[in-house]
């Protein structure tokens, strides 16, 4: 009896490895991260994006005013992920508005993912080397802890993708008639990752497509009907708010300078196979998935095995992301992590099996090797640690000046994420993230700089900072502002511009003083300041 528990215990041991393991992953090289930002920035811990701080600030909104929007005295559509609006929102009810609440959610999003892929294949009896390279080939692939470090929703968009992958797989590769509790199932799962961000709809819309050829016409429907309720209702109340059905970040990132669904929509292919050939990740997956797929439905003589439908889904969602979603203005490696991670999995999912425990593990591992895990980089996030620690030199330090130096007065300026959450003063965003009348003057096939003008003056705007290293600013600053300072950051040599938005009311004279009490002393610590 003794041996026998003692066997037991070990086996269980055995078992429980492959999670431990990336699991301890993750939590120690997040916890690396966080103390290395803050050891950086005096003690303030900071997000590498910060874009986090938009959603931070729409959700506080939400919390304290019950505003969508990222000011407490307007809507604004600014957040592509409601859902993660709305988390962060309902936390913030429950414990107060904390800055350290993104991390905490991500980190449970991330062990949460880690979680499901290692229940998936325990249940196909995968073996104990396949799910450690899945496991670890997954928290370094993403990168888990650098995703985490953002702030933002992607691992949470990442978890959901894994959710809905898995019931697609078991559910449309069932014998029998479709059973009305899978149907619902994935209903509400298609509905929690398309609000978690609209590139949610790739996958299912590849499911619902899979469930009709299938012949469930029924369960197509209610799939897609249920992905598209959320959404339908965000646009409903942002069209009623004065703004635009799909949310701002979405009209500028994928529309560009014209903002227009239509762009979006009929976008052209050809730049798609220029984004693929320089995407090795990219072409791994739809290459990889396409003969997984093959190899899978040649098996079976069926193309209704999870083997053929897995790989077959990942090469669909990674066509569609290139053509629809991918900006290269825009791109950043957060933007296709999901599917990285997604395909990881999906092949340890069509491999187990298939060989020995050992081989197919190799095998996982040589996968995330190929589609660009560089683990040192990923157990260690250094970008990302660089990237906070500018995230609060130049926008931490520009809200808090503002904060300082100018409360309860319009502010303009052209990122908004730490503006809005730190300032506590009104700000207009002349990029058009968070306002909508630069994205409505984008429609109408012109925003230039008498255009930015004539929509603030209105609001008498005290003091503009801008940051110089956008090439879009330079062009759309108005010839009636008045420069203030020039503040340069070393050794990124990033660029802010203190302006006088309207010298007539509040000259540079005014504003003189402020930014060189606030900045001046900042020059020991890597800022050179020049004042006009």
């Amino acid at each position: 009896m003794p041996n026998g528990v003692s066997s037991q215990g070990s086996r269980g041991r055995v078992r429980a490895l492959p999670l431990a393991a990336a699991s301890l992953l993750v939590v120690g090289s997040v916890v690396a991260g966080v103390r290395a930002v803050m050891a950086a920035t005096g003690g303030h811990f900071i997000y590498a994006l910060d874009d986090a701080y938009i959603h931070m600030a729409m959700a506080a909104n939400l919390a304290d005013f019950g505003v969508w929007g990222c000011m407490p005295d307007r809507f604004a559509s600014a957040s592509s992920s409601p859902l993660w609006t709305a988390l962060l929102g309902t936390s913030y009810v429950v414990t107060g508005v904390h800055e350290w609440t993104p991390l905490v959610l991500n980190l449970a999003a991330a062990l949460g993912a880690l979680w499901v892929v290692d229940l998936w294949l325990q249940r196909l009896r995968a073996g104990v080397w396949t799910r450690l390279a899945a496991l670890c080939g997954l928290a370094l692939v993403v990168p888990l802890p650098s995703m985490v470090l953002f702030g933002m929703e992607h691992v949470l968009h990442l978890l959901l993708t894994l959710l809905l992958a898995w019931q697609a797989m078991t559910v449309l590769t069932q014998s029998g008639p479709p059973a009305s509790r899978d149907t619902g199932r994935l209903a509400v799962l298609a509905a929690l990752l398309a609000a978690s961000r609209y590139e949610g709809l790739f996958l299912v819309l590849l499911v619902c497509v899979a469930a009709a050829a299938h012949g469930q016409w029924r369960r197509a429907f209610v799939v897609g009907l249920a992905s598209l309720a959320p959404l339908a209702a965000l646009g409903a109340a942002s069209v009623a708010s004065g703004s635009l059905v799909l949310p701002n970040s979405l009209m500028l990132k994928a529309g560009g300078e014209a903002a227009s669904a239509l762009s979006v929509l009929l976008k052209p292919i050809a730049p798609d196979l220029e984004v693929l050939r320089a995407s090795r990740p990219f072409v791994v997956l739809v290459a990889g998935g396409l003969v997984f797929a093959a190899a899978g439905a040649t098996g079976a003589r069926s193309a209704w095995t999870p083997r053929a439908l897995g790989p077959a889904l990942v090469a669909g969602m990674v066509l569609l992301h290139v053509h629809y979603a991918l900006s290269s203005t825009f791109w950043v490696y957060r933007y296709d992590a999901y599917l990285v991670g997604a395909g990881l999995v999906v092949a340890a999912v069509a491999l187990t099996g298939a060989a020995t425990d050992a081989l197919t593990g190799a095998i996982v591992a040589a996968l995330a090797v190929t589609m660009g895990a560089d683990v040192r980089a990923n157990v260690y996030p250094t970008q990302e640690i660089a990237s906070a620690v500018l995230t609060y030199r130049e926008h931490y330090r520009a809200a808090q000046f503002v904060r300082e130096a100018f409360p309860g007065e319009t502010v303009l300026a052209n990122d908004m994420g730490a503006m809005a959450f730190f300032a506590h003063t009104r700000v207009l965003d002349i990029f058009g993230l968070c306002d909508i009348e630069p994205v409505r003057l984008r429609r109408e096939g012109r925003y230039g700089p008498a255009d930015v003008e004539s929509w603030t003056l209105p609001y008498a705007p005290t003091v503009a900072i801008v940051q110089m290293s956008w090439g879009w600013v330079s062009q759309h600053i108005p010839e009636d502002w008045e420069k203030v300072a020039d503040i340069e950051l070393l050794p990124e040599h990033r660029q802010l511009a203190v302006f006088a938005p309207t010298p007539a009311v509040h000259p540079a004279a005014s504003i003189k003083p402020a930014v060189e009490a606030f900045y001046r002393p900042l020059e020991a610590d890597g800022y050179r300041l020049h004042v006009y």
